[in-house]
């Protein structure tokens, strides 16, 4: 994004395939949209990357995308992934992924059925907005004053999906130095 247009926005319908050491990047003030069933895969020997950063936006239309692979997604300086009712982001498909997982200098991921009237009225926690991080081998870092939220009505899910294990090995989950994962009333780790 280029930032000199407001509110920018790309509407990514199809998946996307990266070789190894590809690097796909949104940068700047926008928002990337990710439709229903679409995957960024990461194909190669080695890693590619999927990264969001200064403040660049992924959010979900609606359903679930995956991202997949051999594949280090990082979301950093101001950056954030944004997962609401309705939504399921994938993090790793099968037990071949490597997946690691950075959010860094101010990036946040939140994970929150923000608007769901459901969600406000539970006194039980339901799990309409998801990000499943499963079945890969996978590592998470946040850190560098950044955070994981997950509100009410969202579920951040490690080694399951939609509350059934899945397997897969988280080789390590590090919350660094001035960074936070918050989880508020109504939402599940």
């Amino acid at each position: 994004f280029d930032n000199s247009q407001d509110d920018p926005e790309i509407f990514l319908n199809s998946s996307v395939s990266l070789p190894a050491g590809a690097r796909l990047e949104f940068r700047g003030k926008g928002t990337v949209t990710f439709a229903d069933g679409i995957s960024i895969n990461g194909t190669g020997g080695t890693a590619s990357y999927f990264s969001l950063k200064d403040s660049a936006v992924l959010q979900l239309a609606t359903g679930s995308s995956t991202i997949k692979g051999k594949i280090n997604v990082v979301v950093e300086n101001e950056a954030e992934i944004n997962v609401d009712t309705d939504q399921q982001l994938f993090i790793g498909e099968s037990t071949n992924n490597v997946i690691n997982f950075t959010v860094g200098l101010g990036g946040r991921v939140r994970v929150e059925a923000m608007t769901d009237a459901d969600v406000i009225a539970s006194t039980t926690p339901l799990r309409k907005a998801k990000l499943s991080l499963h079945k890969a081998t996978s590592t998470l870092s946040i850190n560098s004053n950044s955070s994981l939220y997950i509100g009410n009505g969202g579920a951040f899910e490690i080694n399951a999906n939609s509350n059934v294990s899945t397997g897969g090995d988280l080789q390590s989950f590090v919350v660094g130095k001035n960074s936070e994962l918050y989880i508020d009333n109504g939402g599940v780790l």
